[in-house]
């Protein structure tokens, strides 16, 4: 995955509202993404908190949902390097929808087969990942979510 930014103006008031879309495309499931909240000012911007998300908490679904509400929080945890989280809440939340559109051509009880598969499978990389941790609890490499 590449790093994605952008910019908007400022909203007054205490809800603003960005009405975003990002587009990306990744095929390491494995990873995690990084949401980063900025206040952009005159001299110098200001990190307002960030969240971490594991992909594998990602959802299948061509339709726009409701969303998420996220904590945001102060501080990445990392481990070798690797970011596995986030620490220290913010008390600001994002309300996020987060998700990945299954094929175009996967429509009605095919999508819906496609997408209780893909949840399957997401759950067994974790699976695999909890497991290989667990044997190797002195292993550097250890991610926990």
């Amino acid at each position: 995955m590449q790093n994605v930014k952008s910019t908007t103006v400022a909203v007054k008031g205490n809800q603003p509202c960005w009405e975003q879309e990002f587009i990306f495309e990744t095929n390491r499931l494995d990873n995690g993404m990084m949401l980063e909240l900025w206040n952009k000012g005159v001299l110098w911007d200001k990190l307002i908190g960030v969240h971490y998300m594991p992909l594998t908490s990602v959802q299948y679904s061509n339709e726009t949902g409701a969303g998420k509400w996220l904590q945001i929080d102060q501080e990445l945890e990392t481990r070798n390097g690797q970011t596995i989280g986030t620490s220290r809440p913010t008390g600001h939340s994002l309300l996020v929808d987060v998700r990945f559109e299954l094929p175009f051509d996967a429509q009605g009880s095919d999508a819906e087969e496609l997408q209780a598969k893909l949840q399957a499978l997401n759950k067994l990389i974790e699976v695999n990942v909890s497991r290989m941790c667990h044997s190797l609890l002195t292993s550097p490499d250890c991610i926990h979510s």
